[in-house]
């Protein structure tokens, strides 16, 4: 017999410590993103301004998933919406189910306990990866539903498979970008070089101290993006590095000048993986390109350190492109509720806001400085169930 138990309190949540991470451990989604170390201090930061939702599957007794959801209230395409989405917010990386072992109804299963217990408008998934157990339970629940949906793909994400050896792997990149590379050192070389420090959590302070001096200094702090932008992303981005430390999966490297730090790495190693969180470097050296030349350090100790991956998470940037070809398609799903507001929603979707970027798209081609590319249309990359 299945069984679904739904946990809405922090302290109920606590109690799951001992479980969680070895049924994480046995899904395909073991990241540091997943573990109850994560969730905990995401929980603390942001989860007392939305309705925690983690429903716990049993199966016999036994925990066979965990879907970490939650309800909030939000502004989606102009219009009010309560959804239930991924236990997640615009800081997470990487979401999904904890399934230790596939229940083809599981999404089926969920649905139903969510409609039956709570009142809302939409599902909005995303933050997962394609043919994973989450993106192949979804789609098999999908088939069988009577809400209407829309999926669409998401970023296209790059990654390194670390294997063989280092010299080789790096011989197989582009001789002109190799070539730059090469003239960037001899740069740094004829101007008193560079040093490159791996800080541990152990100097936390030191690094993360490091990392804001940068950051004030970098393209992304004129664009607003950098982590000393914003309160928010100053307070997210330190719990995180103490959290970390304190796991033992903190890594921050910082590439140093004529004895400043000119360039940064914000990184987590976890179970032989490299995840690439948050980079930088002083503009005023971007003639030296120190990310580049940092970013090969960290790559290359990946190799050295016998990891199994580099993850560069976010998008397919021209800059990652350089290092690989690899790529994982994230997905994206909104599912509409069957009411009155959940069908308008679809409606709203497909019609509405479809012709407005197609007239848009129209626009800016007869303009003259926006082709229309045949993968910009609006629906090439959307599978729904709504027209």
């Amino acid at each position: 017999m299945t069984d679904i138990e739904v946990i809405d309190t922090f302290d109920t949540f606590c109690g799951l410590e001992n479980v969680w991470n070895e049924l994480l451990s046995k899904s395909d989604i073991d990241i540091p993103f997943m573990t109850f170390e994560y969730l905990c201090f995401w929980w603390k930061l942001y989860g007392s301004a939305q309705q925690p939702l983690i429903l716990v599957v049993k199966d016999a007794g036994a925990i066979v998933a965990v879907a970490p959801l939650m309800r909030k209230k939000i502004i989606w395409r102009g219009l009010p919406v309560t959804a239930i989405t991924f236990l997640a917010n615009y800081h997470s990386t990487r979401t999904g189910l904890i399934v230790a072992h596939e229940k083809e109804n599981l999404f089926t299963l969920i649905f139903d306990y969510v409609r039956q217990h709570y009142l809302f408008d939409m599902f909005s998934f995303d933050l997962f990866i394609k043919n994973t157990a989450t993106d192949r339970l979804l789609r098999a629940a999908l088939g069988t539903t009577h809400m209407k949906y829309v999926a669409m793909q998401g970023e296209l994400s790059p990654y390194i498979a670390v294997a063989g050896d280092w010299a080789a792997y790096e011989e197989s990149r582009s001789k002109k970008f190799l070539k730059n590379i090469k003239y960037r050192n001899n740069l740094f070389a004829r101007d008193g070089g560079y040093e490159i420090t791996d800080f541990s959590g152990e100097h936390i302070e030191e690094s993360l101290q490091m990392v804001m001096q940068v950051s004030q200094k970098t393209a992304q702090y004129a664009q607003k993006t950098a982590i000393v932008n914003s309160s928010d992303s100053t307070t997210y981005h330190t719990a995180l590095a103490r959290m970390a430390a304190q796991s033992g999966w903190l890594r921050i490297s910082g590439l140093r000048h004529k004895g400043v730090f000119i360039a940064f790495e914000f990184k987590l190693l976890y179970k032989k993986t490299v995840y690439l969180l948050k980079v930088g470097f002083d503009t005023a050296y971007a003639r030296f390109a120190p990310g580049t030349i940092l970013l090969r350090h960290s790559i290359q100790g990946s190799f050295s350190e016998k990891y199994q991956e580099f993850n560069f998470l976010g998008k397919n940037e021209p800059h990652k492109m350089e290092w690989t070809s690899s790529l994982r398609e994230n997905q994206k799903y909104w599912i509409f509720n069957d009411t009155a507001y959940g069908r308008f929603l679809c409606f709203w979707e497909m019609n509405v806001v479809a012709e407005i970027k197609r007239l848009f798209t129209r626009f800016k081609s007869l303009a003259g400085n926006y082709p229309a590319a045949a993968g910009e249309k609006f629906h090439d990359k959307r599978d729904n169930s709504c027209l």
